[in-house]
């Protein structure tokens, strides 16, 4: 039971890290508006806020993920961690955050881990064409990162 409530609060704790990465600076201090608001796909994350938001994000996953220094040893999550943090150096919107994020996501090793954009974020188009999948490449081999449909699974790795 605890280690459910731990995986509750977590996936809450990266919604709201999230949420408030895409909220205006003054909206920050009013939490409720935010359901009532519209993420802008082209606003873009100041390195600032993105940094302040990855520190959180590292700070959690040290304190609460059972699976910190089980799969990949502390000191090269520790090693990502900075290198992410190196790349957090222009503005980027939300989907190119998460994209520059999800290195040190999926060094953890734990499929149930994902970062999803904010609650009300809307594309530019729902007729943007793309794949229902996105995926992270890495010394040339392909995962599933996130995914929009039930055939596939995070973490499957595509194959040639």
């Amino acid at each position: 039971m605890i280690l459910r409530n731990l995986k509750i609060n977590y996936s809450l704790f990266i919604s709201v890290l999230l949420l408030n990465a895409c909220m205006q600076p003054t909206a920050k201090k009013e939490i409720k508006s935010i359901s009532d608001s519209t993420t802008n796909p082209t606003q873009l994350l100041s390195p600032e806020r993105m940094q302040g938001d990855l520190s959180i994000l590292w700070a959690a996953i040290k304190e609460m993920h059972p699976a910190y220094g089980i799969y990949t040893p502390i000191d090269s999550l520790e090693e990502i961690y900075h290198h992410v943090n190196a790349t957090l150096d222009t503005s980027l919107s939300e989907t190119d955050f998460i994209t520059r994020i999800y290195p040190l996501i999926c060094s953890l090793r734990c499929g149930h881990t994902q970062i999803r954009h904010s609650r009300n974020y809307k594309p530019l188009t729902k007729n943007t064409p793309g794949l229902p999948f996105e995926v992270l490449v890495k010394k040339h081999r392909v995962w599933i990162t996130n995914h929009q449909t039930a055939e596939l699974n995070t973490g499957d790795e595509i194959l040639r």
